[in-house]
């Protein structure tokens, strides 16, 4: 997944000492080189490459169930796991939910297996033989409810919706204070009120899940809505084109087509940072968006991030070459880095 991540030429899982490079630097260390603050936290590059081989398709037992997936238990070999993970019994107070189907993402159920065979539960354990494995189910699923662990940061990366279990005291990057993250849009926190206080957290996350599914039902008619939307969007009328726009995405996190115009509506009001995380949202679920691709590399472009901008300017082009725009585009961006031969080349296929 990581190698078709714009920007990353390659990607080595090991052997790095036949490697030559001139710099590197550890991952952590990054947010210090780039001057990164809770103000400027970039968005995730969330249009991950997961190969069709790892998409299991998922059946659902009730026809429109609520997909969720579920995650107890963090590695048993951290110095944390005690206090990050949970006991499943826990999340047998969801299941009485009508109109949701849930999913284990656990890889390990451990001692927890035999409770999980008796509960209502699908068990994924077996088909998850790598990460890659993971999002591509995650991919399928309407909403995920994970202790912090890595399926909580995949799902966060993937743009899906992600409940996140928290302990009192937690690990530094969910701070402190707060229900939301900086690093994931579409991330919730449930918190530990005090030390090993589990019953209280799943007593929120039921009854936000009970909200959720009403608001589910209680939705108007999606595509009047969006229709709506865009007229408001033709007649310029952008406050109210975007209201109605995140009042969808409220509901239906993963419309493509809102997500899509909400992107536009943020770049039109400047605010790039948010308009390149909904288009990423929105290659994520269209991998074969030419226009997602081509409009993100002009943000990307405007932003002065020309590499990759050039690399969503090229992926366009091999999803529709007959679109001459995109060349211009290139064009443009290798005469402004003085890659003359490169420009002619792209500025003579746009003719």
């Amino acid at each position: 997944m990581l190698e078709k991540i714009p920007g990353i030429e390659l990607c080595i899982a090991e052997n790095l000492s036949c490697l030559s490079f001139d710099v590197h630097a550890p991952l952590l260390e990054l947010p210090r080189i780039f001057g990164t603050t809770l103000d400027n936290i970039p968005p995730p590059i969330q249009n991950l490459n997961i190969p069709d081989i790892h998409w299991i398709k998922l059946e659902s037992p009730e026809r429109n169930s609520l997909k969720v997936g579920i995650v107890w238990k963090t590695n048993p070999d951290s110095p944390t796991a005690s206090k990050r993970s949970c006991k499943l019994k826990y999340f047998q107070s969801l299941l009485d939910i009508a109109g949701v189907t849930f999913y284990s993402l656990q890889k390990e159920p451990g001692l927890d297996i035999q409770l999980l065979e008796t509960l209502p539960i699908l068990d994924l354990s077996n088909q998850l033989n790598d990460f890659a494995d993971t999002a591509g189910i995650i991919a399928q699923l309407d909403l995920i409810i994970t202790v912090d662990t890595a399926v909580a940061h995949l799902a966060g990366t993937l743009g899906k919706p992600v409940w996140i279990l928290l302990p009192f005291a937690p690990d530094w990057r969910w701070l402190l204070d707060r229900n939301d993250s900086p690093w994931y849009a579409t991330a919730r926190l449930f918190r530990q009120p005090k030390i090993g206080d589990w019953d209280s957290v799943f007593i929120q996350v039921k009854q936000a899940l009970i909200e959720f599914m009403e608001s589910q039902e209680s939705l108007p008619d999606l595509p009047e809505n969006f229709d709506q939307a865009y007229q408001y969007y033709q007649q310029n009328n952008l406050v109210e084109a975007e209201r109605i726009c995140r009042l969808i995405l409220a509901e239906k996190p993963q419309d493509f087509q809102v997500l899509y115009l909400l992107a536009v509506l943020e770049n039109l009001a400047g605010r790039n940072n948010k308009a390149i995380q909904l288009l990423n949202q929105v290659i994520t679920l269209r991998p074969n968006s030419s226009q997602a691709y081509s409009n993100l590399g002009n943000i990307l472009k405007k932003e002065g991030r020309l590499e990759e901008a050039i690399a969503h300017y090229q992926k366009a082009i091999s999803l529709e070459p007959s679109n001459s725009s995109n060349y211009s585009n290139l064009g443009l961006i290798f005469l402004e880095k003085g890659r003359i031969e490169s420009a002619i080349i792209n500025y003579e296929k746009s003719i």
